[in-house]
């Protein structure tokens, strides 16, 4: 756990330092459209399918037994990660025009647009591949060496990118700095995976049927529930693009993801939950062990948010103007602020997100972002039409934190009945015995 939040306060710094510079050699607009391609990127963040979540939970329950069985389900998650890529590389490929049409971008902007989007399309399909791969460490109990080799990937990733913008390569500068870092990350992800386990990954002849099967059954809900987040966030970047303007991207972003950056502090810490979760699941008498896990979290979450909530509305005006310097705009400061309760709801939920997956339940998550998704879309729905589609980045924000708290009280919930349901089930067990 402590290794997670390490890293994550070591991105949080080299984006502190990295965004500041693209705003500055870019300008709003242009950093606005690399933001738009992006955006195809989260779309296509899909098609991983859960795979990287279920491997890890499969290799951690499965690490001490014969290689070949993880060979087995390692090579059966990258054949389904190669299908669903090649999926995802042609539809974006083919529907590149009706893509860009959603934007309503200039006629330079969507030239731009059209000629890299093939690339990020491939780009996305390498980016969740990689997750996959890092999830089988993970699982294999180097969780810190995950982290660390992410960490060093994306300080790569951006001190490549500030050169590319330096020498004035723009956005295909960046582009290329991506696909630079994600390379040296697999290449090193696979020299530590080969010095704690013989797993093969591409060995495809020694996938078994019942292991793909798993695979794709416990991945299902899970990629349901990415198909429906996809209704989220891309789709807020895709409202405030035409009814905005690409320009006001970045100031949705930046109140996103210094939300973002404090929700990961948590999310990469509380992440190490699954596999133990999932070992202890097993066993009706560890109801206890999980019911003070669960506490041991909350009280961490609750003092994370009292801590965030009082440098928000405390500090984030002053660090902003500090940060941004000449590329401030109050926007920022007011969105950041309104998000603030939207980072607190998900920081909240965490760790009943882990409990449940690592109880199987992974049509929580499915469950959860359905809850999510849909009050979002429902709350703008009803302002662009009772409004004329007169929309502000404020009310994208406030429809943002109550959308997410209706799911993060659904997470909760849905954990301590479980948790009650376990309790109940081994206390008849002991009086039968």
């Amino acid at each position: 756990m402590v290794s997670g939040s390490i890293v994550n306060l070591l991105v949080a710094c080299l984006n502190f330092f990295a965004y500041p510079v693209y705003l500055s050699f870019l300008g709003y607009e242009k950093y606005g459209l690399w933001l738009v391609l992006f955006t195809v990127v989260d779309f296509c963040q899909v098609a991983n399918i859960g795979v990287d979540v279920a491997i890890m939970k499969i290799v951690s329950e499965n690490k001490n037994e014969n290689s070949e069985i993880l060979t087995s389900y390692v090579s059966a998650s990258m054949l389904i990660l190669f299908v669903s890529g090649f999926l995802v590389i042609s539809t974006i490929v083919g529907f590149r025009s009706q893509i860009i049409s959603l934007f309503d971008l200039t006629e330079t902007n969507s030239q731009i647009m059209y000629s890299l989007l093939p690339y990020m399309a491939v780009l996305s399909v390498y980016m969740y591949i990689l997750k996959a791969i890092n999830a089988v460490l993970a699982g294999l109990g180097r969780y810190d060496l995950a982290n660390y080799v992410l960490t060093g990937g994306r300080f790569l990733g951006i001190l490549l990118s500030i050169c590319s913008l330096i020498l004035g390569f723009e956005l295909v500068g960046l582009l290329v700095s991506n696909f630079i870092y994600l390379i040296v990350a697999n290449i090193v992800f696979r020299i530590l995976i080969k010095k704690e386990s013989n797993v093969r990954f591409l060995s495809f002849v020694s996938i078994q049927k019942k292991h793909l099967n798993y695979l794709i059954r416990y991945g299902g809900n899970l990629f349901m529930g990415s198909l429906v987040n996809l209704l989220y966030y891309p789709v807020n970047k895709i409202i405030i693009s035409r009814f905005l303007g690409i320009s006001l991207l970045p100031v949705f972003d930046i109140a996103y993801r210094v939300n973002i950056i404090a929700v990961s502090f948590i999310d990469r810490a509380f992440l190490a939950l699954l596999p133990e979760i999932s070992f202890l699941a097993r066993y009706s008498n560890q109801s206890t062990r999980i019911f003070q896990l669960d506490r041991k979290t909350m009280k961490v979450s609750v003092i994370f948010c009292s801590l965030f909530f009082f440098f928000i509305f405390g500090f984030s005006e002053m660090f902003l103007k500090l940060w941004l310097r000449d590329e401030y705009v109050n926007e920022i400061s007011l969105a950041v602020k309104i998000m603030a309760f939207f980072g607190i709801s998900l920081i909240l939920a965490r760790s009943s997100r882990y409990i449940l997956l690592g109880y199987g339940l992974s049509y929580s998550v499915l469950l959860g972002n359905s809850i999510q998704t849909a009050a979002n879309l429902i709350i703008i729905s009803l302002i662009i039409l009772l409004f004329n589609g007169e929309l502000s980045i404020a009310i994208i924000c406030s429809s943002n934190v109550f959308s997410t708290l209706l799911s993060s009280l659904y997470f909760f919930i849905h954990k301590r009945v479980i948790i009650k349901r376990m309790e109940e089930n081994y206390a008849g067990v002991s009086i039968n015995a």
